[in-house]
């Protein structure tokens, strides 16, 4: 599992799926309150990490 997290963790989750970032993108042009949360799917018996940026699956549209 801890794998699964480090391959996204400079990624971010969008509608059309994972987009990676640079960390120096990350923490130069996005003010990020960030938090990972582990979700269990139970009837599809799935598991994922989730990082949610200013309580939104997505990067804002105008960069702030």
């Amino acid at each position: 599992m801890m794998a699964a997290f480090k391959k996204f963790h400079n990624s971010v989750s969008t509608m059309e799926g994972y987009v990676h970032l640079l960390p120096e993108i990350v923490t130069h042009k996005y003010r990020i309150l960030a938090k990972v949360i582990y979700v269990e799917e139970s009837k599809a018996r799935t598991r994922h990490y989730r990082c949610l940026i200013n309580e939104k699956d997505r990067l804002p549209k105008d960069g702030k």
